[in-house]
């Protein structure tokens, strides 16, 4: 499976089957792109991207631990509208939560 990584560099990726992609490419390469594109652990991308209107469905895998104050999801200073689709138990304590876009971003 290709990899695409967002970067601000234009250092290429240290690991094979990947492409650096600049943000402002992203939208270009969700148009040509059969399927989905999917966002590890980016809490920055993931919140500018739907800022920007470029997410349809939003899927969280929940696992709960606590450890320390940790930082927030999404910070982006907007509410986003979001429709709950879908929640499963995966095992335990495992939650998939799928949500639906429902309105575009507003600044709180």
């Amino acid at each position: 499976m290709p990899k695409h990584v967002v970067s601000t560099t234009s250092e290429p990726a240290e690991w094979g089957n990947a492409t650096v992609v600049r943000y402002d490419e992203v939208a270009a390469l969700r148009d040509r792109t059969d399927g989905d594109l999917v966002v590890y652990g980016s809490n920055r991308l993931a919140t500018a991207l739907l800022l920007a209107g470029m997410v349809e469905e939003l899927r969280l895998l929940l696992f709960p631990v606590v450890i320390g104050g940790g930082e927030r999801l999404f910070d982006g200073g907007a509410t986003i509208g979001m429709r709950l689709r879908d929640a499963r138990r995966l095992g335990d304590g495992l939650v998939l939560l799928t949500y639906a876009r429902t309105a575009a971003a507003s600044e709180k």
